[in-house]
């Protein structure tokens, strides 16, 4: 976005094209600058101090334009019924328990009940001719969970409804990807001891919390970057040099697979192996 010394300095430049105006000759007029002429003895140009209080209005008018662009943007994008956004926005909509109707030309509920919304996750990708339809609701623990087989039901008959006539829709929900790992750390036993543990408190395991924070932080659908988790793990405390040795995803009923630089889970969300806990897969040595 432009700034109001942007402006100024455009209203400087035009005034340099009419000769009459030579002999009104700016300094190196900024805020900071009329700010400290205020409070000096020194007697401030009215015409300077004109320039740019019109750059400043002219300022806010662009600014106030600004939002309301990327505003209407946002909604447009949003509102186009067919769209990739479109159809994500109503999946979140969708109320179990309820029947949709068909008010003021469009399928909708007559009574909103944001307890029965229950899509918490959601992403729609279009793959050649048809779209998919990643979901996930919470669970107790208020993590993401797959939906059961009467809600998954429900939903694609909602899609059904709502959706453009013709476009072909596969509407899945599953259980977390699992991801395995194994690192190497070499420690600074300073802070840590041998197993990991912050010496300050006797309980932290930071290279433990920062994997699974990573983790946890992926964005709904969203990549995991091999290079991206190393740098959350060099960032822990206690930690000098970590080494990941193995990473393997899986999803499904199918076999793991190596990860070469990033990884996105199919069911959308993604978790450590509860058969392949991170606490026996983190050899610690100490950086002496």
């Amino acid at each position: 976005m432009k700034t109001i010394q942007q402006f100024y300095d455009e209203l400087i430049q035009e005034k340099q094209n009419f000769s009459s105006l030579n002999g009104l000759t700016p300094i190196s007029d900024t805020n900071q600058q009329f700010l400290n002429d205020l409070t000096s003895n020194s007697r401030v140009a009215v015409w300077r101090f004109m320039l740019w209080i019109v750059a400043f209005a002219s300022w806010i008018n662009y600014s106030l334009f600004q939002t309301h662009k990327e505003e209407i943007e946002k909604i447009a994008s949003e509102a186009i019924p067919g769209t990739a956004k479109w159809l994500r926005k109503e999946v979140f909509k969708f109320q179990l328990g309820y029947a949709l109707q068909w008010i003021d030309n469009k399928y909708s509920y007559p009574t909103i009940d944001p307890s029965a919304r229950i899509i918490k996750y959601c992403a729609v990708v279009e793959t050649g001719g048809s779209v998919r339809v990643k979901v996930a609701k919470l669970n107790s623990s208020n993590q993401p969970a797959p939906l059961s087989g009467t809600e998954l039901l429900a939903l694609k008959d909602y899609i059904n409804e709502i959706k453009f006539a013709g476009t072909v829709t596969n509407v899945t929900t599953g259980n977390a990807d699992l991801l395995k790992l194994q690192l190497k750390i070499y420690y600074d036993p300073q802070v840590l001891d041998a197993a990991g543990v912050l010496l300050s408190d006797g309980v932290t395991k930071p290279v433990e919390v920062a994997v699974n924070n990573y983790i946890k932080n992926l964005s709904f659908n969203g990549i995991l970057y091999v290079n991206q988790l190393i740098d959350a793990i060099q960032m822990a405390q206690g930690v000098d040099q970590p080494y990941i040795t193995l990473i393997e995803a899986k999803y499904g009923g199918f076999p793991y697979q190596s990860v070469i630089e990033k990884y996105q889970a199919d069911a959308g969300y993604l978790i450590i192996d509860p058969n392949f806990p991170l606490s026996n897969n983190i050899t610690y040595i100490p950086n002496v």
